[in-house]
């Protein structure tokens, strides 16, 4: 059985390769200086509540966003549009890969967001995934339950 690492990293490798042909190297490790700078996150309620967040560096939201849309010469608008469809997509596509296929989740419409909602500080992420240097960057946070 996959650690919940390994899942994330094998649900965006193979979503970035369908939705953008797009070939994502994963990192042995989370760099310390990943080089995102966009970030989008999806919430998450359902069986647990918490949220998804992704980042992208520029370079690699303008050449996915290409891809994705089909053309040249794009807008600021339309890779913040794009890097919202993909945190959807890897969202969608990662959630019944880390629980369970009949787990049903309601997932928020994806929204900008800073580097802050992907550091946390001490939450500790359920899962985390690398690619490409640290040019792509995944992390799958659950909040804690009341007790």
């Amino acid at each position: 059985m996959l650690d919940a690492n390994s899942v994330l990293s094998a649900v965006v490798v193979k979503t970035l390769d369908e939705l953008c042909f797009h070939c994502a190297e994963p990192d042995a490790e989370l760099p310390a200086d990943a080089a995102a700078a966009a970030y989008a996150r999806v919430a998450i309620k359902g069986h647990w509540r918490g949220e998804m967040v992704i980042g992208l560096a520029p370079g690699l939201l303008s050449e996915l966003t290409e891809s994705l849309l089909g053309e040249d010469a794009l807008t600021t608008e339309d890779g913040n549009q794009a890097l919202l469809e993909i945190a959807n997509v890897v969202c969608g596509n990662a959630l019944p890969e880390l629980e369970s296929k009949e787990v049903v989740f309601a997932l928020s419409s994806p929204a900008p967001c800073g580097s802050a909602d992907f550091q946390r500080g001490s939450v500790a992420p359920v899962a985390e995934a690398s690619f490409d240097g640290g040019n792509i960057v995944v992390r799958v946070f659950r909040e804690p339950t009341a007790s």
